[in-house]
């Protein structure tokens, strides 16, 4: 009789929510099984917005009464569907999930919960352990809690986990999801070799895919960064390798770390090759640093009479025309970007590069001699 009082108190009088929360919770302190009770104090605090406090309050429900968890499963998805970021709803659904046997479902809830908040790792994978107690190879637990692992640095059970997963999951979508992350455990190992053919067969899955696309975006980068932390490690190790500093150069401006860069070339080389690249690499990273002035008083030095051009000669002549359009000098540019193209048409984009500053330089002479007419009428 009290629970139908509540319910008309709140149909009757919406402002007195606070005053029936506070009976309810009375109520439910007292009697842990009253179900009615629970029910209604739920719903309330889900309108009200209060998830943490709301999922007790159901996690209590099918702890009285397991039969009620098919019930509770369906309100839980129905706040999700309005607000699908809640973790507390999010993760109790989930267990309930995972009691039932849905275990898909769960370990998708479960991964999405520590998206939202990687604090929940740690837990949650406590959660997927218990499931993968009573089922070692399932395929669903395997790939969740392998990416859980991933995010929160433990790489060795990360790829022992998806290697098991990836051959076991049908869905095409979560299959190239799991293998990325085998990819990028294998490189976080240092096993570049696991890692590309990995990467071979996300590129064999789906070739055209635009998140594939960006997905090797980002392992071309870590897999750069980790051939620099290799070779950052060679040049220690022999400080007066001059091959070993140009090869982490190179790299260094592959990331876009031209300071550290021009640093690590700030020696005499006595090798030619060395120099030779030497020369570019500080090219490229002075002009990374927007000292294209710098750039083009150090490539000057090297000279560019001779014909033909040597491939160092054209790689230079191009970097010297880059310098000059930074600067906006387009007929400078015009000019080392047709040294390279009476050698070699088609030595990279020279053609447009040509041709693009050859317009620039025509538009600012014509605006010059524009000016000047202006300046004597």
């Amino acid at each position: 009789q009290s629970i139908l009082l509540l319910r008309e108190v709140l149909s009757l009088r919406p402002g007195e929510i606070a005053t029936v929360t506070a009976e309810l919770q009375a109520i439910v302190q007292k009697q842990p099984d009253n179900l009615e009770a629970r029910h209604l104090l739920a719903d309330i605090l889900t309108q009200g917005q209060r998830y943490d406090l709301a999922a007790a309050e159901y996690q209590g429900i099918v702890a009285a009464a397991p039969a009620q968890r098919g019930e509770v499963i369906a309100k839980l998805d129905a706040v999700l569907a309005a607000d699908p970021d809640q973790v507390d709803i999010l993760l109790l659904r989930s267990r309930l999930q995972a009691s039932a046997g849905d275990h898909r479902a769960a370990m998708e809830g479960f991964t999405r919960a520590c998206e939202l908040n990687p604090d929940l790792r740690q837990p949650v994978a406590a959660e997927i352990e218990k499931v993968r107690a009573d089922n070692p190879d399932l395929p669903e637990a395997n790939e969740a809690l392998g990416m859980i692992y991933f995010e929160g640095g433990r790489f060795t059970q990360a790829r022992d986990l998806l290697a098991k997963a990836v051959d076991a999951i049908a869905d095409p979508e979560r299959r190239i999801r799991a293998t990325f992350y085998l990819a990028e455990s294998y490189l976080a190992l240092r096993d570049e070799v696991r890692a590309e053919e990995a990467m071979n067969r996300i590129r064999q899955t789906m070739p055209d895919a635009s998140e594939v696309y960006k997905a090797m975006r980002r392992f071309a980068t870590r897999r750069l960064q980790v051939e620099i932390d290799k070779a950052h490690q060679a040049v220690q190790e022999s400080p007066d390798d001059e091959f070993r500093k140009v090869d982490l150069a190179a790299k260094l401006l592959g990331v876009e770390k031209y300071d550290a860069a021009v640093n690590l070339l700030a020696f005499r080389p006595q090798d030619r090759e060395v120099a030779n690249r030497r020369v570019l690499l500080l090219g490229r990273a002075l002009l990374g640093r927007r000292e294209a002035y710098t750039a083009v008083e150090l490539l000057r030095q090297v000279p560019l009479d001779e014909r033909p051009l040597s491939r160092f000669q054209m790689e230079v002549c191009y970097l010297l025309g880059q310098c000059y359009e930074a600067l906006g000098n387009h007929a400078a540019a015009v000019a080392a970007f047709r040294t390279v193209y009476m050698d070699q048409t088609d030595f990279r984009d020279v053609k447009r590069k040509l041709e693009h500053n050859a317009e620039k330089a025509v538009l600012k002479e014509l605006g010059h001699r524009a000016t000047m007419l202006e300046a004597a009428a």
